[in-house]
């Protein structure tokens, strides 16, 4: 695996995940929405990717494990830890074990879950760019 590869991964994987919001949020709802979620996915993914996955890159590749799979769901649970770490206050307040119809989790699930999905693709375009199965070039 080349360093340089590894950077451009760093630099170019959030690209990604924001180009993704920014289409969808620009299809469904037609408004400046996706500009607005392609700079805040941008502002969070980069802090997380050196913190998190950078590190969590030198673990998989120290364990051998340099599959796609693992880089795709050690991806989606950084994303899903952290969505939970940032809607916790939310989480806490909407909890109730009885029945109260005004509170609901169902946001935070689904914040939840595409935060998954977009740490699982981050780190996906991570890989392929990356390529940390391959042998180093010359």
């Amino acid at each position: 695996m080349d360093k340089g590869r590894v950077v451009l991964a760093f630099f170019l994987a959030p690209f990604m995940s924001a180009l993704f919001i920014f289409i969808g949020a620009t299809v469904l709802t037609r408004s400046a929405e996706g500009v607005w979620g392609f700079a805040l996915f941008l502002v969070v993914a980069y802090p997380v990717m050196l913190l998190l996955g950078v590190p969590t890159h030198f673990a998989l590749r120290g364990m051998k494990l340099k599959s796609l799979i693992p880089y795709a769901l050690s991806g989606g649970l950084i994303g899903a830890i952290i969505c939970l770490i940032v809607f916790s206050s939310s989480i806490a307040q909407n909890f109730s074990f009885k029945f109260d119809p005004n509170k609901s989790l169902e946001p935070a699930l689904y914040a939840t879950l595409l935060a998954a999905f977009l740490g699982g693709l981050t780190s996906s375009a991570f890989w392929f760019i990356a390529r940390p199965d391959r042998a180093p070039s010359a």
